[in-house]
């Protein structure tokens, strides 16, 4: 089974990126990105060092898109829905 660190706010950066360090220890085998939280010119960088660095990791997208069955009107704050 394959462990993935699941990249968002707080992921850190330099000596401080959890995903680097998880991957050179091996402790994870992989990334997924989520671009609601992290500037595409990191998100482009990150994805370019696992390449060099870990060719073996994987690198998965999650797009952030969601579905909802909540009521988008006022009545829903009346519990009259």
């Amino acid at each position: 089974m394959k462990l993935y660190a699941q990249q968002g706010y707080g992921t850190g950066s330099g000596e401080n990126d959890r995903i680097t360090a998880g991957l050179e220890a091996g402790y994870i085998q992989g990334t997924i990105l989520s671009p609601k939280d992290f500037a595409h010119d990191r998100a482009v960088a990150l994805m370019n060092q696992m390449q060099a660095d870990f060719p073996d990791a994987d690198r998965l997208f999650d797009p952030q898109w969601y579905a909802s069955i909540l009521i988008c009107t006022q009545e829903r704050y009346r519990g009259e829905t």
